[in-house]
């Protein structure tokens, strides 16, 4: 009798599923693949910031859950939710999806808390251009499977910037990349960039999903898929696609789900790296940071933050229209005192990048001129301090998820400097290594 109800029980439970259109059965190893890209990319997100806090939770948190309650939910319930979504783009739900849900839900709790946080500032910005294109506002989630909202992110292969174009792609769309600057990395320009990608492959297949897919693979791979399967839905042709893009889709359609359900899993924004007003200023004429910063008392770091586009300390004015972002009452101080920003001297600290409001040491300045530079830091080879003042050297050793990056925003230092410092011919830097810092005294820890 109780096998009978046993059977019973489970002949209704894949019959309740299927009129669900939720597939029962393992994840398939393409899949699986590409799970394995994305958790590697998120536990990169975890490295590069050392903690999350969850500063606006107990507003956010209407369920009342515990800090470290982790809710599940059944099939159709998210299925529902999923449905509940609306947008133009299909919100599929099966066990393709499903896995996604559960690496971003479950197990990649805080990368996602921290992506969360980012974007306060990214999708605004994502939002607008989208309008502008009359895209589903959905797509702005395509940058947390590409990059996880790091403007930085580069692939193995070389895909850069919050959506990852490669170095070809990047040109066909107009992205300028040169010596100076790397557009790939411009928040509004590349996004531009992605909206014309995908209102192309949206015009060619006539389906959301379809370039989505293009958008990993390029519409050679999806016009191939969609001959040979005879359909131009996903899910009867994705066998006929590479394997990375059979587990793209059903990514994105999982942070879909997840970044508009996430109080419903417990999980809340963490305190981002901007959370401060923005704003967008034109710049008429090519200008350093240092520039910038000794006029309008910001931090040479923080500029290099809020502008990663521009490979060097400087912003090069283009034949195009340049711009930067700066914070809020910064950009306000700019408006009226341009041509004192243009004119300062363009000095630099020897790499002791000073904070805001703060003035620096006179001794301590030194004229900016590449020769100056050179002759001031040439100090690798010896223990001296390069620059006047007191200041300590200290040794770092490199940890497991560090980078050149995250060294100089610890210590407050240019990246050049502590190259020059350590000989570096590159910002490569491996587990184990020694890196030598110079830095006040009493900021030596």
């Amino acid at each position: 009798m109780l096998k009978y109800v046993l059977t019973l029980l489970l002949f209704f439970t894949r019959a309740y599923a299927f009129a669900q259109s939720v597939p029962i059965g393992p994840v398939g190893p393409a899949c699986d693949k590409t799970l394995v890209g994305v958790d590697t990319m998120l536990d990169e997100v975890k490295l590069k910031y050392k903690s999350a806090v969850n500063y606006n939770r107990e507003a956010l948190n209407t369920y009342g859950f515990l800090i470290n309650d982790i809710p599940a939910y059944n099939d159709s319930v998210i299925n529902y939710r999923m449905k509940m979504i609306e947008s133009p783009i299909s919100m599929d739900y099966n066990s393709y999806v499903k896995a996604y849900i559960e690496l971003y839900s479950q197990r990649r709790r805080e990368s996602v808390s921290k992506m969360l946080g980012a974007s306060d500032y990214y999708f605004p910005l994502f939002e607008e251009i989208l309008d502008k294109y009359s895209l589903p506002h959905e797509f702005k989630y395509l940058s947390v499977v590409e990059s996880a909202l790091n403007p930085n992110a580069q692939s193995w292969c070389g895909a850069t910037g919050l959506w990852q174009f490669m170095y070809n792609t990047g040109l066909n769309y107009d992205l300028a990349i040169n010596a100076m600057v790397d557009e790939r990395k411009d928040p509004i320009r590349a996004t531009e960039a992605m909206c014309r990608y995908i209102t192309s492959s949206y015009n060619q297949f006539g389906d959301w999903l379809l370039a989505i897919a293009s958008y990993n693979c390029g519409p050679g791979w999806v016009a191939y898929a969609v001959r040979k399967g005879g359909s131009n839905n996903f899910w009867d042709i994705q066998q006929y696609l590479p394997s990375e893009t059979r587990g793209y889709v059903p990514a994105f359609l999982a942070a879909c789900y997840v970044f508009q359900y996430a109080p419903e899993h417990n999980l809340f924004p963490a305190e981002p790296e901007i959370n401060y007003p923005i704003e967008r200023v034109e710049i008429e004429q090519s200008v350093s940071y240092a520039q910038l910063s000794k006029v309008l008392e910001v931090n040479v770091l923080e500029l290099k933050k809020l502008n990663p586009s521009f490979k060097k300390d400087y912003v090069y004015k283009g034949k195009s229209e340049t711009y930067i972002f700066l914070p809020q009452e910064a950009a306000i101080k700019f408006s009226g005192n341009k041509q004192k920003v243009y004119s300062a001297p363009d000095v630099n600290y020897a790499g002791i990048t000073m904070a805001s409001n703060t003035t620096p040491d006179e001794s301590a300045i030194l004229p900016g001129s590449l020769q100056s530079k050179k002759e001031a830091n040439l100090a690798s080879e010896s223990n001296d301090i390069p620059v006047k003042g007191e200041y300590r050297k200290l040794v770092y050793t490199v940890q497991v998820g560090d980078d050149l990056n995250y060294i100089c925003d610890r210590y407050k230092c240019d990246k050049w400097v502590i190259m020059k410092w350590n000989n570096l011919m590159s910002d490569n830097v491996l587990t184990g290594d020694e890196i030598k810092i110079y830095v006040p005294k009493e900021s030596a820890n």
